[in-house]
């Protein structure tokens, strides 16, 4: 389950039960309502200290924050976090900010190895769709997919419209609408999965396999009606739609 963080500052010497004796349980909720969100906290906290107009400003704020970030516990968080550093830096690219790391950070940094996750048809979709929302615009169609029945097609539909209906979408963005859903440690995972694949064939990959689950929709279609022929037989239109999935499947051997 996703865990988000907030901070409520208590008076000096006072810790939540001395406070509650003191002020009444109704204040004391009061002030866990005015806490200050994490990342409001942080930039609140570090943009007084650099001047965002100069080179060097935008260089201290990236010294400063992202060491601070890395050790945000919550992957979805962090990636949140270093958005929200990205846009303030007028840095669109999430991967550029890794050029603006210190080098003892950069050097902790690459000891950390990413999930190993065997590569499969739907966790390779639902992978680079996390890691690029903007792939959602090149699906021509998800209508029949459901039809699959593959573990994690459901999600995928899911994640699809929820793009579609959102341009723009970044990937802490897309990761913050499944906080506390089923799914949020799944995508988590896959947000920072190495698939291996080479920057320049993420689309391609995406669009190929994607035809493979398109293929196996209709090869499962093709079954279903040569299993009927052969129990109960077709009717005429029936027998239409199995000559017409024959011929496009003919054209993809």
């Amino acid at each position: 389950m996703a865990v988000s963080y907030a901070l409520c500052f208590l008076p000096d010497g006072e810790d939540p039960d001395t406070l509650v004796r003191k002020e009444g349980k109704e204040a004391f909720e009061h002030r866990l309502e005015l806490a200050q969100p994490l990342s409001t906290f942080l930039f609140d906290t570090l943009m007084p200290q650099v001047d965002l107009s100069s080179p060097d400003g935008r260089a201290k704020l990236s010294t400063l924050a992202l060491p601070l970030i890395t050790k945000v516990p919550g992957e979805t968080l962090r990636l949140y976090l270093r958005q929200q550093l990205g846009q303030k830096l007028g840095i669109l690219d999430d991967s550029q900010l890794d050029k603006l790391m210190p080098k003892q950070l950069e050097t902790e940094q690459s000891n950390y190895q990413p999930p190993q996750l065997k590569r499969t048809t739907m966790r390779i979709l639902i992978g680079l769709l996390i890691q690029r929302p903007q792939l959602a615009a090149q699906i021509p169609s998800i209508q029949g997919l459901e039809q699959t029945g593959l573990a994690g097609v459901e999600l995928f539909i899911e994640l699809v419209n929820t793009c579609m209906a959102q341009p723009g979408l970044t990937t802490g963005q897309l990761l913050e609408l499944y906080r506390g859903n089923k799914f949020s440690q799944q995508l988590e995972t896959l947000a920072t999965w190495n698939h291996m694949i080479v920057e320049d064939m993420i689309e391609a990959t995406f669009l190929d396999t994607l035809g493979k689950l398109y293929d196996s929709v209709l090869e499962q279609r093709q079954e279903e009606l040569i299993a009927r022929d052969r129990t109960h037989g077709l009717s005429s239109e029936e027998r239409k739609e199995l000559w017409s999935l024959n011929m496009a499947l003919a054209k993809k051997d």
